[in-house]
Parts: C-alpha cells; structure tokens; sequence
C-alpha cells in the first residue's frame, strides 16, 4: 500500500450527492460532533487571530468555518487528492458567500494545493507559517522511515521558529491493544484489520480501518462496513524521536486546556489529564463522552473508537536543534574507532592462555589422526612412540600463537590463525563496550 491507495481511496468519496444530510441522520453523527469539536477546541486556543497557519491533509476543507471562527488571517491547505482540493475551493467560496449574504465580512483567506510529495520530497513553501495542523492524517505517513521523515521535514521548513504543529492521529498502541493479538476487530461501526505480516515495526505496518457513515470506509452512503482506507501504526516515541531530527519537540508548557467555544457544547475536559503511560509528554488520548439514553451500544462504540485518537501539540525549536547536534559531533566516535579500543594487559594475557589452550587440543587431535592413518601406528609398532616424544617436547618450546607444525595441514594452520584473531576480536570489542559504558 502507497499514498496512491490513500489518495485513491479519498478522490471517491469528493463531490458525494446528498451527503452531508446523510451524515446529520447517520448513527455516527454524534462521534464526527465530538471529533469536529475537539478540533475547534484545538483550532481556538492554538491559532486564534493568526496571521498565517498551514493544515496538512486538508482534505475537502470540512474546517474552514473553524478557522473563520478563530478569526486566522490567512490559511494555506495541502492535500494529495486532487478532487478534494477542488472540493475545498468550492466549499471556500460557498462560505464566503454565505457570510457576504448576511451582511458579514469573510476575515479568512484560504488557499488550496495539490501536492503528492508531502512524504517524498521538500516543498517549497511559499512563506514560513505561525502554526500548523494535520488533523486525523499523520497516521498516513508512516509507510517508511523516509515517508515520515519527510513529512516532519516539510512542518519544519513550513513552520516559523517557535511555532506550534498540532493535530490528532490513531495511536499504534491504542490499535494494538483494541485487537488484542488477533488479526481483526470489528463491531457494527468499527472495522480495524491487520496487514502486517509477521511481527509489527515502528515503519510500514498496515491496517484498513473503517467507521461506518465515514469518510473511512468505502462508500459514504452505505450502511455496511467495507475495507476501509489503510493507515500506519504510528507510536508515540517513534512520531517524537522522528519529529526532534527537524527539530520539532513536545510543548511540555502546554496545559491542553482547549476552552468551549460554542453554547452547546458543555463537556469540560476532551482530553486525557495525563500523557499516555505517563511519558509521552506532548500527546493526549481524547476523553469523549456520548448520550446512551438513545443507543447504548452505538454510544460505547463511538466512545471506543474516539479512545483510538490522540491529540498531540509540538513546537520548532531551532536553538535547541542546533546545540543536540553540536553536541553529537562532539561525542561522535569516527569510523576507525576500533583503534581507540585497544584490550589491556589482563586481558592480552587472558587471551594468550585460551589460544594456547585451544591449539593444545588441535594438535593432539591432528597426532591421534596421524596414528589412525597407519603414519606411526600399527605397522611403526614402538618407533610412532618415540617419535612422538620429541614433538611433545617441542610443543612446549613453542611460543604462544599460530603453530607452524610441521605435521600440520594448512587448512588447520589458517584456522588457527582465525580462532586467534577472534580471541583478539573478542578482547576488543569487551575494552569497546567498557569504554561506552563509561561515557
């Protein structure tokens, strides 16, 4: 799977007839409200009056009106669909004129692009931007090492020094622990299926995921769940340890207090107190609750899949980019480092005894041969024992390392040699890991 199945998948579900008033009837209504709320929550605390913020993976434009109620001067939206992009356009100028028609002044400029190279190669951005969202995408990304670091290369060059990059993503550990060592779960508005073979990694282990009544399953309209579009497992320390090589690192200073913003909405908190594990600092799992008055098993089902999702907010920080990797060249061990690891004298000698010790059994072995192929056996009577008295002596002589004996076939004396160099091998590589456990 590619960002061509990703892109694929999302140029169908552009320009559905009918639509949106089968979403306002579907039984997930409830779950995309909460999900638009917390984006409004996250838009109004982290970008009000803006002048300039980017949305990476804005797909059909569903928050312009957010960003028009947090009053942000100017937004630019990337996305890899083509037809969604001109769906945004569209949606942008049919909000602008529904403002103008109630006598209201559009303060939002926004700008829609298609680009396929978000996870390929930089873009040239045309300006540096304050924020920066991508809100429920990051998950697609995570194809490749190079997909994803690309992706937080392209925030970084996009983002002043000291802006925020926020947005929400399905947790690898959330979906892990939802399928529970088995290949697929599903129920009758969630659909999450393994396509990783084998063991999963930090890159590249697939998943379809679908949600009835969303733009995540196959068809819109339908009131079945399909496939569903693939995503990434993508964890909490690999999205950080990836984000700090552009240096882009967890907002330890943000209180994730995202205020309501409309009159209806009356749940305090959307997120999580504390950082998932406790360690993951610069993430939150959202915290939603659903009215089972209605439909108690629709609500728990909702609630299920809303706890796959973590909000996350990050900050450039070029200072300290720069001092982490002045500080790695500074401790950088060069590519001939196995000079600097020399074995010390304890263990020279350590590795002298076992070499000697070793050739001591591959010579006696080497006579015993002697005598089994009739050179000094049977046939010699007492002359194989007296000749084999001068070569004990002379073993003794010897100094310690390759023999050359004379008896001895070439192939045993080169595989000497290599058990010696491996003792000396084996000698450095014990002084090497002293060393890094001394730094």
């Amino acid at each position: 799977m590619s960002h061509h199945t990703t892109q694929r998948h999302y140029d169908q579900h552009a320009g559905v007839e009918g639509a949106a008033q089968h979403w306002r009837e579907s039984r997930t209504k409830d779950l995309r409200r909460f999900h638009n709320n917390v984006k409004r929550r996250m838009i109004n605390r982290l970008s009000f009056n803006t002048e300039q913020h980017v949305d990476i993976a804005c797909g059909r434009g569903g928050d312009i009106r957010k960003w028009c109620d947090a009053q942000i001067h100017h937004v630019v939206g990337v996305d890899l669909s083509p037809a969604q992009v001109v769906e945004a356009q569209e949606r942008a100028q049919l909000i602008a004129e529904e403002y103008r028609s109630r006598g209201q002044e559009v303060a939002t400029r926004c700008e829609f692009f298609h680009t396929p190279n978000l996870g390929v190669r930089p873009l040239a951005w045309p300006r540096q931007f304050d924020t920066a969202s991508c809100m429920f995408s990051a998950h697609y990304l995570f194809h490749t090492r190079e997909t994803a670091r690309n992706f937080f290369r392209n925030v970084s060059l996009a983002l002043k020094d000291g802006g925020r990059f926020y947005g929400i993503f399905t947790s690898a550990q959330a979906v892990l622990s939802l399928l529970n060592k088995k290949s697929e779960y599903r129920s009758e508005l969630l659909r999450v299926r393994q396509q990783w073979e084998h063991d999963y990694a930090s890159f590249g282990s697939p998943y379809t995921f679908a949600i009835l009544h969303t733009v995540t399953n196959d068809n819109l309209m339908a009131d079945e769940l399909g496939e569903g579009t693939p995503e990434y497992l993508t964890f909490f320390g690999v999205f950080t340890k990836v984000a700090a090589e552009f240096g882009l690192y967890p907002d330890t200073a943000f209180d994730w207090e995202c205020p309501a913003t409309q009159r209806w909405d009356r749940q305090r908190d959307i997120f999580d107190r504390d950082p998932p594990y406790r360690k993951h600092e610069g993430f939150r799992y959202l915290r939603p609750r659903y009215d089972e008055r209605r439909n108690p098993r629709d609500a728990a089902d909702m609630a299920t899949i809303t706890r796959l999702y973590a909000a996350y907010v990050f900050v450039k920080d070029t200072r300290r980019l720069q001092s982490e990797r002045a500080r790695e060249e500074v401790v950088q061990i060069p590519h001939d480092a196995a000079r600097l690891y020399q074995p010390g004298e304890a263990e020279e000698q350590a590795a002298a005894r076992a070499v000697a010790a070793e050739q001591g059994q591959q010579e006696q072995q080497v006579e015993e041969q002697v005598d089994d192929d009739g050179d000094g056996g049977d046939q010699g009577g007492d002359q194989g024992a007296v000749e084999k008295k001068p070569k004990q002596e002379g073993h003794r002589e010897e100094a310690v390392g390759p023999r050359k004996h004379p008896d001895q076939h070439p192939d045993q004396q080169l595989q000497a040699q290599e058990q010696q160099q491996g003792q000396e091998q084996a000698a450095q590589s014990r002084a090497k890991r002293r060393y890094d456990e001394s730094q």
